[in-house]
């Protein structure tokens, strides 16, 4: 899921900036490759304001830097919960997994299983 959202993105910020960001730093979306680093360079937090200042005086009129710093935003604001979520969503499984382990190692949850499948 996330690789494929930040590949969207990629494509979207290469026909958005694709050569118009200075070819200076390695932070630009001149190819596919190149823009999947500087998102994933936002992604991380390392140094994600030079990335939206970039973006912003990329394009000279108010829209496109409007533009720009929503595009970066919303791909920080995105990214991030979306990997938060799956952060705390995995911890939230283990701790069902270790609660299920626990209950099948009590002493007794063994026997009156077997009673129940005695039944029938």
């Amino acid at each position: 899921f996330f690789f494929v959202l930040m590949s969207c993105f990629a494509v979207m910020s290469r026909y958005m900036w694709g050569s118009e960001i200075v070819d200076t730093t390695r932070s630009n979306y001149s190819s596919y490759f190149r823009a999947m680093l500087t998102l994933f360079q936002v992604f991380t937090g390392d140094s994600w304001s030079g990335v939206l200042y970039d973006s912003m005086s990329a394009k000279p009129d108010t829209f496109g830097q409007v533009f720009g710093a929503l595009f970066v935003l919303v791909w920080l604001i995105t990214a991030n919960l979306a990997m938060v979520n799956l952060f705390v969503a995995s911890i939230i499984e283990n701790f069902d997994v270790g609660a299920t382990i626990e209950n099948i190692r009590k002493p007794g949850n063994i026997a009156a299983l077997r009673e129940e499948v005695a039944r029938f």
